[in-house]
């Protein structure tokens, strides 16, 4: 999922130029802190040393890039996101291998049996894979670990 967000703030000559940070405000894009969204944009704005800044920031699991243009009496921001980790992209990975590829095989609509049986283990193991999986993503039936599986699978 891309996004952008663009900002354009005028002035008149002879006004003092506004702020970095209501700029900021306008393109900073949720669910990123402002503070480390600014900390990483100012680092990248001192480093270009002139009056355009082109950078790829990372924060709290969104990754966009951010380009400021700034002319006498405009400053243009613009940010795109690239990315976005998602808390069921979060929760997901904290299973393991065995129990991603269990839950890849029940969402696709096989039963433990079938599953046990392409996975060459026993059905037993399989409930107790569910079991995990269930207990690690908060998710008490089929339906609820599709919705989590699919909400992924939208982002990417």
């Amino acid at each position: 999922m891309r996004t952008s967000t663009k900002a354009r703030i005028y002035w008149h000559e002879g006004d003092s130029a506004p702020s970095v940070t209501e700029m900021l405000e306008a393109i900073c894009p949720p669910p990123c802190d402002r503070t480390r969204f600014w900390n990483e944009l100012e680092v990248a704005w001192k480093n270009a040393g002139s009056d355009s800044c082109q950078a790829r920031i990372r924060c709290d699991g969104v990754e966009c890039d951010v380009r400021i243009y700034s002319t006498p009496g405009v400053l243009i921001a613009k940010c795109d996101v690239l990315a976005t980790e998602t808390e069921s992209s979060q929760v997901l990975k904290k299973l393991s291998a065995r129990e991603s590829s269990v839950l890849e095989l029940l969402v696709s609509g096989l039963s433990n049996k079938r599953i046990a049986a392409k996975l060459h283990l026993s059905p037993r193991t399989i409930e107790k894979h569910r079991s995990k999986i269930s207990a690690k993503t908060g998710c008490c039936n089929l339906a609820a670990l599709t919705k989590l599986w699919f909400d992924i699978d939208d982002t990417a």
